[in-house]
């Protein structure tokens, strides 16, 4: 439930970004911060999905479960995928707050 929870706050920021895009708010400020709160929930879900798995397993065994009895670590190459995206979001974020801030200020030169 945690993990949904935090997958939840990912959806409302897609949503909240996609609207501030339909309402043609698309190189603002505004729409760079949802940007970045979404590239900031996505890194924390993939956090704490790779830490609900330690979790359900030391929960499961009854005692702190490090590595899976496989013998491998509970981070899987999806979460790397996922986290490379995320980050990606979250860079792009800070590229757009500063092309839109720069574009205010040039709206009040001009």
């Amino acid at each position: 439930m945690v993990g949904l929870a935090v997958a939840a706050v990912v959806v409302v920021c897609i949503w909240r970004l996609a609207s501030t895009y339909l309402e043609g708010r698309i190189f603002t400020v505004d729409a760079a911060l949802w940007l970045r709160r979404t590239g900031v929930a996505g890194i924390s879900a993939v956090i704490v999905s790779v830490l609900m798995r330690i979790v359900t397993a030391s929960i499961l065994v009854g005692r702190f479960v490090p590595i899976s009895p496989r013998g491998y670590y509970y981070l899987l190459p999806q979460d790397l995928l996922h986290m490379i995206f995320a980050v990606f979001v979250f860079a792009l974020a800070h590229i757009f707050k500063a092309a839109a801030e720069m574009a205010q200020e040039q709206a009040q030169i001009v």
